[in-house]
């Protein structure tokens, strides 16, 4: 057990030496975290589990189109018995955000993650500054289907298919 975890030390050693700190912060981050799911027990990891989220944190509000942090950080959460903590990751950068694509992005990782609620207020505030995106409301149609919420996702779908968006054809492939 302890070779591991002292492969992570080196790791993080490592990162402070790098010239690409972001890949190599990334590298560790996302190793120990899967490390820490992984089975080995908590007070092996606790010191690195600890110096990883703080790093993923950090991480994730320097680069926050990058999303494999992010998914490996709420995936720490949700496997440590945190789901309310993994559902506000994106909160991190989405919650003031006026960029569409990023409150879209953040959006699409709750829903990927099983929490289409709360995508869905991503999706509306992205709606709000790009209404006509297609992917954003075909993402939030498909929320709406993972809600068992029936009808509203089969008149977005439908809506989109027969009429298109912006006055161009929608086209299933896109």
């Amino acid at each position: 057990q302890d070779e591991p975890v002292d492969a992570l030390e080196a790791l993080w050693n490592y990162t402070q030496l790098a010239s690409d700190q972001y890949s190599a912060k990334k590298l560790f981050v996302t190793e120990t975290l899967q490390l820490a799911i992984g089975g080995i027990p908590k007070e092996t990891t606790a010191k690195l589990s600890h110096r990883a989220e703080n790093e993923a944190l950090s991480l994730i509000r320097s680069r926050p189109f990058d999303a494999e942090v992010m998914r490996a950080l709420m995936s720490f959460y949700e496997m440590s018995n945190q789901t309310e903590k993994a559902a506000q990751v994106p909160d991190l950068v989405g919650h003031d955000s006026t960029n569409a694509k990023l409150l879209a992005q953040c959006g699409y990782i709750l829903a990927t993650e099983g929490y289409a609620q709360k995508a869905l207020d991503y999706y509306d505030r992205a709606l709000a500054r790009d209404p006509a995106n297609p992917l954003i409301l075909m993402n939030r149609a498909s929320c709406f289907t993972r809600l068992d919420r029936w009808e509203e996702a089969s008149g977005v779908y439908r809506q989109n298919i027969e009429h298109g968006v912006a006055g161009k054809p929608f086209h299933l492939h896109e």
